[in-house]
């Protein structure tokens, strides 16, 4: 974890609850074979191949509500933070006028709010979630995630990336001279998530973030997710009692939380936000499903 990042635990008496969350399971498999979960489109007959990596689900779990601390959360030191940014184009993503125009907002947001040189957004991903949270159904992947086909919440806990697969997923978004110009070792170059609830407050399927500072490298898993002609990474949380979880209640369309997906001057994937969606046990009497909207971007700013 980088050196200024600082322990959620030093915000004494938070609310809490209890939740359960899903985990990789720890599998001696792995010592001879390199997990994988392939995301494009499989025939039937395949489907069995699509990855070697199993879940488990772990009950029980207290996560911590930091909304009275809101003010305090740094993206420095504590890898995630929430602003107070209402959207002029949130309310209409399908349009996809108003889409361009969410994607500049968000990337202006970065730049002031990170002091960035240089930031370019390269994700778009729409969720919204269902009634069975433990069902698990594989997709075509190559058209999940729109605004006309949400896909559902995370529910694995995870970090967004590895310290080689952030580096290859930047590389492959910037034209050779950027890449010559910024990897040259005088650049903080960074992937930041842009995260925002839709059409109303978040009632059940929140997001919640696990402590870089309960986390210890050998908890994460480099998963591959090979994809066409490309093989992306992914970081899935392996079980720890020490692990602590925190979440922020009552987030508001008018409120954007940014994280961490990959930092080059972090040294281990701990450094990363590890979250994932959990169930509030009173959110499952709510009328209103999350629905969110989350963009990534590269974000590179000079060092001093």
């Amino acid at each position: 974890m980088t050196e200024s990042s600082q322990s959620l635990s030093s915000f004494q008496a938070l609310p809490e609850t209890t939740t359960s969350f899903r985990y990789i399971a720890d599998s001696p498999r792995f010592q001879s074979e390199k997990p994988y979960f392939y995301q494009g489109p499989l025939d039937i007959e395949h489907e069995s191949l699509r990855t070697n990596i199993e879940f488990e689900t772990h009950y029980g779990i207290p996560v911590h509500d930091l909304r009275s601390k809101v003010p305090q959360l740094n993206l420095e030191n504590h890898g995630f933070q929430l602003l107070h940014r209402p959207s002029e184009f949130a309310h209409d993503l399908q349009d996809g006028e108003n889409l361009n125009s969410y994607l500049l907002e968000c990337n202006n947001l970065l730049k002031e709010e990170l002091k960035a040189d240089f930031v370019v957004c390269y994700d778009v991903k729409f969720r919204k979630s269902r009634r069975e949270p433990d069902r698990i159904i594989y997709y075509d992947k190559s058209y999940l995630g729109t605004a006309y086909a949400p896909d559902e919440p995370a529910w694995q806990a995870h970090a967004d990336s590895t310290v080689e697969g952030g580096k290859l997923r930047v590389r492959r978004h910037l034209t050779d001279s950027e890449a010559k110009a910024y990897f040259d070792g005088s650049w903080r170059i960074r992937i930041v998530n842009v995260w925002r609830p839709l059409h109303h407050t978040v009632e059940e399927s929140p997001l919640a973030f696990c402590d870089r500072n309960t986390l210890g490298p050998a908890d994460l898993v480099d998963v591959e997710r090979p994809s066409g002609n490309r093989i992306g990474h992914v970081a899935f949380l392996k079980y720890k009692p020490e692990q602590q979880w925190y979440w922020i209640s009552k987030h508001t369309p008018e409120e954007v939380l940014i994280f961490v997906g990959w930092d080059s001057d972090a040294q281990n994937a701990s450094s990363f936000l590890t979250h994932a969606a959990f169930q509030i046990p009173e959110g499952h009497l709510c009328h209103n499903l999350r629905e969110s909207v989350e963009t990534r971007a590269i974000v590179i700013t000079k060092k001093m």
